[in-house]
């Protein structure tokens, strides 16, 4: 992407878990210096990233920057003004279409992308895909950016990024869910073996995600846990059983 100068990134929703990921990621990796990332929040500023433009006014991010990561939640954006023309809008957010993109921020340089909870810790998966308008020089900054938090790939469609939002997005929901059934069995059945200790149930972040409605809620909803966690405990039940021992005959 040709700037005329250092590249200049604005993280709308900047506070937020995964704006502040991208943030870090981004940094360690050199692809902004401090002093060129812009981010925003809310209500409160987060005592992070001292060095970077903080400001509660999305607008004036977006004046400011070359690159805008927009991570905020979907239920959120529609009341989000912000003119990004002629310049390049990332989209972390779940089912927001390029067309609504490119029409809502006024810019055809518009990429819908999908990355996870393990942004984090620089072992997200993203898929991403962009309108026809983004130029190669752009791809090379979503490549550095996305490849920051982990790896990046380019789909085809944005029905690919539509079912990898199941996939990639909620998918990790179930064997999380798996898991709490399986170490919710014992305890149900009866028996008193001690606790492995972990410190919060497996799908404790997945419930944090069906309150924000994210994208672990739809799927979750269409299949309770109880459903999910009926396997293990037949399974348990079966195995608990006295085993059914033909008598030994000696012929």
């Amino acid at each position: 992407m040709e700037t005329g100068g250092p590249l200049r990134v604005g993280i709308i929703g900047g506070a937020g878990w995964l704006g502040e990921a991208i943030a870090e990621a981004i940094l360690d990796a050199g692809i902004v210096e401090p002093q060129n990332l812009s981010l925003s929040y809310r209500s409160e500023r987060p005592d992070r990233f001292n060095r970077s433009f903080w400001t509660s006014d999305s607008q004036a991010l977006a004046d400011r920057s070359d690159v805008i990561v927009l991570s905020v939640r979907p239920a959120d954006w529609p009341s989000l003004n912000v003119d990004a023309e002629g310049k390049l809008l990332i989209s972390v957010m779940a089912g927001i279409r390029l067309s609504a993109l490119a029409a809502h921020h006024r810019t055809d340089r518009v990429v819908r992308s999908l990355p996870n909870a393990a942004a984090e810790v620089r072992k997200s998966y993203t898929p991403w895909i962009a309108a026809a308008e983004v130029r190669e020089d752009d791809r090379s900054i979503i490549r550095a950016i996305f490849d920051a938090c982990g790896s990046q790939d380019e789909v085809g469609s944005e029905a690919d990024i539509d079912y990898l939002t199941g996939l990639t997005g909620s998918g990790p929901a179930f064997p999380a869910l798996l898991a709490e059934a399986m170490m919710q069995t014992p305890s149900r059945m009866g028996c008193r073996a001690k606790s492995p200790g972990v410190p919060s149930t497996p799908s404790s972040w997945v419930r944090v995600d069906c309150w924000s409605n994210g994208t672990t809620a739809p799927p979750k909803r269409s299949r309770p846990s109880s459903t999910i966690a009926a396997p293990p405990r037949r399974r348990s039940r079966r195995c608990a059983r006295p085993a059914s021992i033909p008598p030994f005959r000696a012929d």
